[in-house]
């Protein structure tokens, strides 16, 4: 008898989503994507890698299939590197927590989450440097008399500085 395979599971949706075909899943030779169901739920798996590792090429794989999933549906997505000793546990986790994830799907059923990044511009840091009474004066210090504690302390007032903005 063979020992139960680890399985890498990517998300949980109803058991009647279908999954896209032809997807892969994470790792260095990507098995085939499927789904694993158990009552109105279905987890969405792939055998798991060998080696599972959070390389770029795996990380945008885990989450294309997020949102290649989200068009047909509602996702409860999982975060990434989620593996299972075998396909029963993750059978018995769906069934344990049926009536739990058949509601965080409807509540999120036709939402889009986004996450947003603000980050200062390079001119951001001329003008803050321009405007700012204490980055100025720091800026001149480090100049004159340059060392790890003046560049520590213009970091510092700089981080502030931008702080302040955002």
């Amino acid at each position: 008898m063979t020992a139960p395979r680890s399985v890498y599971v990517y998300g949980v949706v109803r058991a009647s989503h279908t999954v896209p075909p032809g997807r892969t899943g994470v790792g260095e030779r990507p098995a085939p994507v499927r789904a694993l169901r158990a009552g109105a739920l279905a987890a969405v798996i792939s055998d798991a890698p060998a080696r599972p590792r959070a390389k770029r090429r795996d990380l945008l794989a885990h989450q294309d299939l997020a949102l290649a999933l989200a068009v047909d549906g509602p996702v409860l997505p999982m975060r990434f590197g989620m593996i299972a000793p075998d396909e029963e546990s993750v059978r018995q986790q769906l069934l344990s927590s049926q009536n739990d994830c058949l509601t965080a799907l409807e509540r999120v059923d036709g939402r889009v989450e986004m996450n947003l990044k603000a980050l200062p511009t390079e001119a951001d840091l001329g003008s803050l440097v321009r405007e700012d009474p204490e980055v100025s004066r720091l800026r001149t210090a480090a100049r004159r008399a340059p060392g790890y504690e003046a560049s520590v302390r213009l970091g510092e007032a700089v981080a502030r500085g931008l702080r302040r903005r955002a």
